[in-house]
């Protein structure tokens, strides 16, 4: 949407208009535009040539890069108006209205097939009428961006692994440098549960300016390999889309072979959360496998290792 807004079920006598349209007649919202019925038309079955004074309360954008095969498919010659319009332009009678097709947007959560099979015991004609699910319009976009999540899933679990067992062996070797020192803090009477407390404090206060310092780098790096992981899976799906043979130029035909132009990728605080945890965990692990059984050796023993 350019300019104005979108239609709503209370307008009567309403349109929305390309915005070459617009442009190439010097149209703007708030003006008429008026519309007559054509009387050739498969739908107009009473040969009907009303015309119909409807205001403009829109004006959007859209382009097909698919070239086109019919009038039908160019998308500026494209006007949007409200029910009533068109039952007026048709001289239809109520309940007697012909629909090309109609769109039913569902709410978040509602199950589709349930949906679907509710429909289908209305009292419709089902001989000259069929329900489809309308997703396959964005299945192209759906199936790249599943590419994509499924490339940084197990990139993440690689990075993950690889940074638990770095991190891990780093802890442990200065974790294990560290005997003599509490072989004489505990022969001095420093208690075995102080000298527990006091590694986790020291561990948590590096690893609180490293999750900072790893966040603001994570930003941009997690941008960056969303952006490349991109690029492959648009290239496999353009692949096979154009094994899938010639398409309309219509929104529609459009939309189900569009594929994703960009990827914004954020680091939420969940995240953050998620990974604080983790450190933590490793933290805790690394301490109990150095200390407790250095802790169970006496002060002597401690100071002799080497």
């Amino acid at each position: 949407m350019v300019e104005g807004r979108h239609l709503k079920a209370s307008d009567k006598h309403m349109s929305m208009v390309h915005e070459d349209l617009a442009k190439t007649n010097g149209l703007k919202v708030g003006d008429t535009l008026t519309l007559k019925a054509n009387p050739y038309d498969a739908d107009n079955e009473s040969h009907s040539t009303a015309t119909v004074k409807t205001t403009i309360v829109g004006i959007f954008k859209g382009d097909s890069d698919r070239k086109v095969s019919s009038r039908a498919e160019l998308t500026s010659n494209t006007v949007y108006t409200d029910l009533d319009t068109t039952s007026t332009l048709y001289q239809y009678k109520a309940g007697k209205e012909i629909y090309q097709d109609a769109t039913f947007v569902l709410d978040k959560g509602v199950d589709v097939e349930k949906t679907m099979e509710a429909a289908k015991k209305l009292p419709v004609d089902w001989n000259n009428y069929q329900i489809t699910r309308n997703d396959q319009y964005t299945s192209s976009m759906l199936n790249a961006a599943r590419g994509v999540r499924s490339m940084m899933l197990g990139a993440l679990i690689g990075v993950t692994i690889s940074a638990v067992i770095v991190l891990s062996l780093m802890l442990l070797l200065w974790m294990n440098d560290r005997r003599q020192e509490m072989g004489v803090l505990v022969s001095l009477g420093i208690g075995k549960p102080s000298l527990i407390a006091q590694y986790l404090t020291e561990m948590i206060l590096i690893g609180l300016p490293s999750l900072a310092l790893g966040w603001l780098c994570a930003r941009g790096v997690a941008q960056w390999l969303g952006t490349s992981a991109l690029r492959p899976v648009n290239a496999s799906a353009a692949k096979e889309l154009s094994s899938m043979g010639q398409v309309g130029g219509d929104l529609e035909s459009n939309m189900s072979v569009r594929t994703l132009d960009s990827l914004t990728v954020s680091i939420d605080t969940t995240a953050v959360l998620y990974v604080s945890l983790g450190l933590l965990a490793v933290m805790l692990v690394c301490v109990a496998i150095s200390c407790i059984p250095m802790l169970r050796k006496s002060p002597r023993s401690l100071s002799e290792l080497r």
